[in-house]
């Protein structure tokens, strides 16, 4: 546990930076939500684990850590920030050894820790904003869970975090004093940051945004009206063999780029078979390190910004690869301003819909960590708000080669499990198709796995029964007929697209009010409704409920 620690004096606040800003209004806009918190487990073991002296590397480090001895206060009316003096902090060992299944308490142990530091971390103000707790396993067996506020640390830091963890573990074991860590002054990075948001080349990075992004992207949908249900989420997983990540590489050496164009290519082809969007934006997370000190120091500084690039079903995988190569040139150049301030600088409604929805990240940094000849793996357990198309992309060294771990974390109510794996598997699908030998078209390659495609052709019927459905139609009033898929199916989807998934009686229910809103607005026969919607489920409802009210419609 901490000790307690005094608040800075008055002259030794200051403003937070434009990157603590943004996370600042998203917690203070949504005070219930528990997606601030982010942090990871380090696994180690098996081998030979001291609790007591991985405590006390956690102490030396967060004793040599600014961003972690941060307090925040709120004075007239602006959030401020100091570091306080360091003081006495050594995190809770939890010993599991005696439980039934130490491994599946521990997972839970994560869990509460969690929901009890979301609660803890909410306010923001007067209080620390991590946590550390040892768990102990088994002989071999130990897990370090780590859990940080993102207003004070992000996904970069935490890992540089953990191997500095690591080699305090070791200079203990060993005896040697570690290497002086680097860190420079957390006031110094505020004074970058600020230096920067007075400066000319902020103008011209926000001038370099609104003419990428005007005019705006097709994005609705991407937003959406619902909050998220604050409960667990839901995360799937599917890995890239070394052989596949060897033609990933292979492909963008050739391409003339690197794999992560590659995959990000991809994955805006996938984006573009789904949703058949052709301008199709995804939002990147950028590390935002452009200076030694913002580099060397653990910080929040994250950014997310648009990638925008324009797809087409002749494109190869090699096509796509350089486009994105192309459009990440502006996207690192102009890096450093903020995402979040991109909305009202565009000023145009939906822009906000850039940087959720759609998103890939891509961990470029090493998980495997060194405890004096005992490894350790980093593993994510709490990433930030999901979105419904976040992909997450996580090298890994096996002994055979690099594995790419791929995989989705999604709000269940929002994306559910069976939905948000079988958009990976589409994805893991597609993107290998994309890189068969005989470099094929965006458009002739399958996004369903045989199995998957036949599974689809069974719900749909085989030929011979549709032939014989067909004999036997008997044309019936729409209305009725929109009034029987609500009766037959009222609890399965019907209606499915990238964004929605509606059952029988959400699509009569919807279909039904949009109808009699029309026939208010004095919708009826001779009429013609303009449908300037995205291709998707709002289409479909627009044009049933514009033929239920009697009139015709034009679709944009």
């Amino acid at each position: 546990m901490a000790s307690s620690s005094s608040l800075p004096d008055p002259a030794e606040w200051f403003p937070l930076t434009g990157a603590q800003e943004g996370i600042w209004n998203a917690q203070r806009l949504d005070p219930t939500s528990p997606y601030y918190v982010v942090g990871e487990v380090v696994e180690i073991g098996p081998g030979d684990v001291d609790p007591q002296r991985l405590a006390d590397a956690v102490s030396e480090a967060v004793a040599e850590t600014e961003t972690l001895r941060l307090r925040v206060r709120e004075h007239d009316g602006a959030a401020q920030q100091g570091v306080v003096t360091a003081a006495d902090y050594r995190p809770e060992i939890r010993d599991l050894r005696d439980a039934p299944d130490p491994f599946a308490l521990a997972a839970a142990v994560v869990d509460e820790q969690r929901t009890d530091m979301a609660l803890h971390c909410a306010p923001m103000v007067e209080r620390e904003l991590f946590r550390y707790t040892i768990l102990r396993l088994t002989d071999q067996h130990v897990w370090l869970v780590q859990l940080y506020h993102h207003l004070v640390i992000d996904g970069y830091s935490a890992a540089r975090l953990s191997r500095r963890i690591a080699a305090l573990y070791r200079a203990g074991i060993t005896g040697k004093p570690p290497a002086p860590s680097g860190y420079r002054s957390f006031r110094e990075l505020v004074a970058e940051d600020l230096e920067y948001r007075q400066s000319e080349q902020r103008a011209q990075d926000e001038r370099y945004w609104v003419d990428a992004m005007t005019p705006l992207p097709p994005v609705g949908g991407r937003e959406g009206g619902e909050k998220h249900s604050g409960g667990r989420t839901v995360h799937v997983t599917q890995t890239l063999s070394p052989q596949d990540s060897d033609r990933l590489k292979d492909l963008g050496s050739r391409a003339g780029s690197n794999w992560v164009d590659v995959l990000l290519g991809a994955y805006a082809g996938y984006v573009h078979r789904l949703t058949g969007r052709s301008d199709v934006v995804v939002a990147l997370p950028m590390m935002v390190r452009t200076t030694t000190a913002a580099l060397k120091t653990p910080a929040m500084a994250v950014n997310v910004l648009p990638l925008r690039v324009q797809v087409s079903a002749e494109d190869t995988a090699a096509d796509l690869a350089s486009k994105v190569s192309a459009a990440m040139v502006g996207v690192r150049e102009h890096q450093r301003f903020r995402g979040e301030d991109l909305p009202g600088a565009l000023g145009v409604p939906g822009a906000g819909g850039l940087l959720h929805g759609v998103g890939a990240n891509v961990k470029v940094f090493n998980p495997a960590l060194d405890f004096h000849g005992v490894p350790g793996l980093l593993r994510n357990v709490a990433g930030g708000p999901p979105e419904d198309m976040g992909l997450t992309v996580t090298p890994l060294a096996t002994e055979q080669g690099t594995e790419i771990q791929l995989g989705f974390e999604t709000d269940p109510a929002r994306v559910t499990r069976d939905r948000a794996l079988a958009r990976l598997r589409g994805f893991v699908t597609l993107l290998r198709g994309l890189l068969s030998e005989d470099a094929p078209r965006l458009g002739a390659v399958p996004a369903l796995e045989p199995e998957d495609l036949e599974r689809l052709e069974h719900r749909r019927g085989s030929s011979a029964d549709a032939a014989a459905a067909h004999e036997s139609f008997a044309p019936v009033d729409l209305a009725e007929a929109v009034e029987q898929i609500g009766l037959r199916r009222p609890d399965e989807p019907v209606l499915v697209d990238a964004r929605a998934s509606l059952t029988g009686t959400e699509l009569v229910h919807r279909t039904r009010v949009l109808s009699g809103l029309l026939m208010e607005a004095g919708v009826g026969p001779e009429d013609v409704v303009v449908l300037d919607l995205p291709r998707g489920h709002e289409m479909v409802l627009g044009m049933l409920a514009t033929l239920l009210a009697g009139g015709a419609f034009q679709a944009l």
